[in-house]
């Protein structure tokens, strides 16, 4: 731990990420400031628990939360909710096209807007987000920038077949263009 600049979990339902792994991950990483960004499934939700952001896609997160999420008022409701809930310092839920909703415990969420294009697939739309915002945050940058930079980076892979990533120049083009 000691090593890292952030720690990313994400539970694929395999069965190697358990409760007391990660309430011992968590813990070690809150003690020594590394950033932990847990990548959830909805039948483990204490696997996020006290973790510094916690990343689940808008479906996911209602089944967590026990509640629909498709109105601006129930995503705000359910999404200040289920941050206390899990008592984690930030939960970015991703929307899709939609972009992503950013939750902090002591401020007013913060939208990122997503931006429509032609999907062709979503395989590692997540986990380029995840890689994006773990790798912006742990370089000093805040919580919102990262969410940002994540967003604009899952919407780029999902224009590529199969799994995919993304280059810098690609993640650069995207931003310039974003800007604009």
């Amino acid at each position: 731990m000691p090593q890292l600049d952030a720690l990313i979990i994400s539970d694929y339902r395999k069965g190697s990420v358990t409760a007391d792994l990660c309430a011992q991950v968590i813990s070690s990483g809150r003690q020594r400031r590394v950033p932990i960004i847990v990548d959830p499934k909805p039948e483990h939700p204490e696997i996020c628990r006290h973790a510094t952001v916690v990343t689940p896609n808008l479906h996911e997160a209602e089944l967590m939360a026990g509640r629909r999420m498709q109105t601006r008022k129930e995503l705000l409701t359910g999404g200040q909710r289920l941050l206390a809930d899990l008592g984690c310092t930030y939960l970015l839920i991703t929307r899709g096209s939609e972009g992503m909703m950013l939750f902090k415990a002591d401020d007013d969420p913060h939208e990122i807007r997503g931006v429509s294009r032609p999907v062709y697939d979503v395989t590692g739309a997540g986990d380029t987000s995840i890689a994006a915002l773990a790798l912006a945050y742990s370089s000093g940058a805040s919580i919102e920038d990262a969410a940002e930079l994540a967003n604009v980076a899952g919407s780029r892979v999902v224009l590529k077949f199969g799994t995919a990533d993304i280059t810098s120049a690609e993640l650069l083009h995207a931003l310039a263009e974003r800007l604009q």
